[in-house]
C-alpha cells in the first residue's frame, strides 16, 4: 500500500492499526516500510484459515482502525492471498 500523505496523520492512522487486538485465528502479522519509498508499507498477515480471515474482515476493530481512518489515506492498495 502507498499513502497519499506522509507524516503525523499517517502515523496516527497506523498507530491503532498496528497494535490491533489479538483475534482468534490470527497467527501473526509483520509491517515493513519501503526503504526508497517511505510512504509505502508492506503488511503481511497470517490467518489460520479462510474463515479466520473473513472474521477479521468483518470485525468491528478492522472497520474502526482500517476501513475508516487508513483506507482513505491510501493512494494505492493491493491485496494478495497466498496459501501454504
Amino acid at each position: 500500500m502507498h499513502f497519499l500523505s506522509a507524516g503525523a496523520r499517517r502515523q496516527r492512522a497506523l498507530g491503532g492499526w498496528i497494535r490491533h487486538p489479538a483475534e482468534p485465528g490470527c497467527l501473526g502479522y509483520e509491517v515493513y516500510r519501503g526503504v526508497e519509498a517511505p510512504g509505502s508499507l508492506l503488511l503481511i498477515e497470517r490467518y489460520r484459515d479462510e474463515a479466520a480471515l473473513e472474521a477479521h474482515k468483518q470485525s468491528g476493530h478492522y472497520h474502526a482502525l482500517v476501513v475508516g481512518p487508513v483506507l482513505p489515506l491510501l493512494e494505492a492498495r493491493r491485496v494478495e492471498i497466498f496459501r501454504q
